[in-house]
């Protein structure tokens, strides 16, 4: 069963209730651009005022942070939403695409 498209994307209802690939694209997506910036988990967590452990979670896709959280990650990363969003979920869409057409041959 899907949920209707919003703009182009179709979602499956599992994960529009949850499913854990997101929780661990987004995990991804926030290493890889604590990384860039050249923090270290620690100094990240602190840079936000919010626990290690709770952004190690956020990052390996066992924590799914509230809008607030998602929010002060952005800022902490000196990022708009948007601008985030855009760069990684259509990468997680173009891969996930490569793997259809993979697994498909």
């Amino acid at each position: 069963m899907t949920i209707p498209p919003m703009g182009n994307a179709t979602i499956k209802e599992e994960d529009a209730l949850g499913d854990s690939s997101y929780l661990k694209q987004f995990g991804k997506a926030v290493r890889h651009e604590r990384t860039l910036r050249g923090f270290s988990q620690e100094g990240f967590a602190d840079h936000m005022e919010m626990d290690r452990s709770y952004v190690g979670g956020i990052e390996r896709g066992e924590r799914n942070p509230s809008l607030t959280n998602v929010m002060r990650i952005m800022e902490g990363l000196a990022m708009e939403p948007s601008e985030f969003f855009a760069a990684h979920i259509s990468l997680h869409r173009k891969r996930r695409a490569a793997r259809k057409r993979k697994a498909a041959d």
